[in-house]
């Protein structure tokens, strides 16, 4: 599998990996192994597994964790309320983010981005896009707020879902000696209600969710 955005080939995104099972498995795609395909692109061979109701869920790459600091993450994400008891890293899986800790998930809803800013933070941290991610409060169902900010053409996107950036979260929580299965809400802010379920079994953590089928038809090349 290869995958491909107008700026360039992406060694490894969570969309497309999930995407590409969901429309084999639509198309009667014959499996070796029951319950799973291995899909390989550029950071490697990725399983992903097959749920009940249509969830699927890939193995998180491993990843390379890189503390980060920079005095534009405050003007460029018009917000002070950092974690300042976690560090904001840096996280290469193939893909890179920039993961940034908030007090609350409130605190993620507020921030309200300056693109040129996050243009230059972008550049300076060598990262595909920004996630920042705090807490939720006991019963609200998922258990962190979290969002996707990229600036494509100049112009910010924020992404309803990021599997890649959530597993690189993933990863970054593992690296602190935590394990515990999770529920993270992301989209809100762009009224989109993206759910991703985080599972650790032994040292595989699998990211996935819901895949549904939006449009079908046929390209003619």
């Amino acid at each position: 599998m290869r995958i491909f955005t107008v700026e360039g080939e992406l060694p490894f995104a969570g969309h497309p990996t999930l995407d590409t099972a969901h429309a084999l498995l639509e198309a009667g795609w014959p499996l070796k192994n029951p319950g799973s395909i291995v899909q390989e692109c550029s950071v490697g061979n990725i399983t992903v597994r097959i749920g009940a109701e249509g969830s699927l869920a890939f193995a998180a790459p491993q990843a390379t964790i890189t503390p980060f600091t920079d005095a534009l993450m405050s003007n460029a994400l018009s917000s002070g309320a950092f974690d300042t008891t976690q560090t904001p890293v840096v996280v290469d899986m193939g893909i890179r983010f920039l993961l940034v800790p908030m007090i609350s998930g409130d605190a993620v809803l507020a921030i309200k981005p300056v693109v040129s800013d996050l243009q230059r933070l972008l550049a300076h941290a060598g990262v595909t896009g920004v996630m920042p991610f705090g807490p939720l409060p006991d019963g609200a169902g998922e258990q962190y707020e979290v969002r996707g900010l990229l600036v494509e053409h100049g112009s910010l996107t924020e992404d309803p879902i990021t599997g890649s950036a959530n597993a690189c979260l993933a990863r970054y929580f593992a690296a602190q000696g935590q394990h515990r299965n999770y529920r993270a809400r992301q989209g809100t802010v762009i009224q989109r209600q993206g759910r991703i379920e985080v599972r650790y079994e032994g040292d595989t953590i699998w990211i996935g969710g819901k895949t549904v089928t939006v449009i079908d038809g046929t390209i003619a090349l």
